[in-house]
């Protein structure tokens, strides 16, 4: 965001903001527990919850989004055609704005499944047997 927004006018146009670079540190440096916790994904989260159906969809686009994230990364690091960086750090840039939102529809569909899942059933209702008066 720095980088598109973050800029100063100086004396010769439009400057780098000062905080980029430690930004840029950090995003590096975090990225390394997040690689680690994408990795445990696939060895529990992943095959403990792929029963859950309803979960499929939500999960299978947050993993998607991830897997790009990580490609795109890599990309805007190693690869040095400039105009193939351009456009993979726009992908990279847009998917890292998205994410936080896919990840809260994940995490919220997840919520609202085991909530019915765990509802008692009224008396009365249908597949429920009624206990004699």
């Amino acid at each position: 965001m720095l980088h598109y927004f973050g800029q100063q006018q100086g004396e010769f146009g439009p400057e780098t903001n000062p905080l980029e670079p430690w930004m840029m540190k950090l995003h590096g440096l975090v990225l390394i527990p997040a690689l680690l916790g994408i990795g445990g994904m696939f060895v529990a989260h992943i095959p403990k919850g792929w029963d859950h159906v309803h979960q499929r969809v939500a999960g299978i686009a947050l993993g998607a989004v991830l897997s790009v994230l990580i490609a795109s990364g890599y990309m805007l690091y190693y690869v040095g055609d400039e105009a193939l960086r351009a456009w993979t750090s726009l992908a990279h840039w847009g998917l890292g704005i998205m994410l936080p939102a896919i990840f809260l529809w994940h995490y919220l569909n997840g919520l609202l499944v085991r909530r019915r899942r765990t509802r008692p059933k009224r008396p009365g209702a249908a597949g429920v047997e009624q206990t004699a008066r």
